[in-house]
């Protein structure tokens, strides 16, 4: 990401504590849409189902991620990262839930420490993925993959979800 706020944010003999704060703004703008969102999505996961919740969620982020390619503008970035924050908010709590829904009881701690080592595991990999791809072609295709991955995942789940 900070790559990414470099591009857009011109360096100059004072910009470079712009440029840092700049930088965690951004950054911070996702999670605070993850914390603002993941309660409220989580209740409505409850009454709608978790389901459904995660294959709007997959979808709004695949389709939030490919402008995200083409800003140029720092403030608009950090925008349309905290609409992906809003979106990831209803990931977690409907991944969870369907975990907790799906796993026999017995075998859920597994499950869990599973889910978690998995979740570390994709950052490790997708940090290193992202790197060299982001050498080799720049920082908007990975942007363009990373939303790919996500609508992937919405198609190859999301048509036998919605059956009432």
């Amino acid at each position: 990401m900070q790559l990414y706020v470099q591009q857009l944010v011109e360096l100059g003999p004072g910009t470079i504590h712009t440029f840092e704060i700049m930088t965690g703004l951004i950054f911070a703008s996702n999670a605070l849409g993850t914390m603002i969102s993941a309660p409220y999505l989580g209740r409505l996961g409850d009454r709608h189902g978790h389901l459904k919740i995660l294959m709007c969620s997959l979808f709004l982020i695949s389709v939030l991620y490919i402008p995200q390619a083409q800003i140029t503008d720092p403030f608009i970035l950090m925008g349309a990262r905290f609409l992906t924050g809003l979106c990831i908010g209803g990931l977690i709590p409907s991944i969870s839930s369907l975990l907790r829904s799906l796993t026999p009881s017995h075998i859920q701690g597994s499950v869990f420490s599973y889910n978690a080592s998995a979740s570390s595991l994709g950052n490790v990999i997708g940090s290193l993925f992202g790197g060299i791809v982001t050498s080799h072609l720049g920082i908007p295709i990975i942007i363009f993959i990373i939303s790919g991955v996500f609508f992937l995942h919405f198609v190859t789940r999301g048509f036998g979800s919605f059956t009432p």
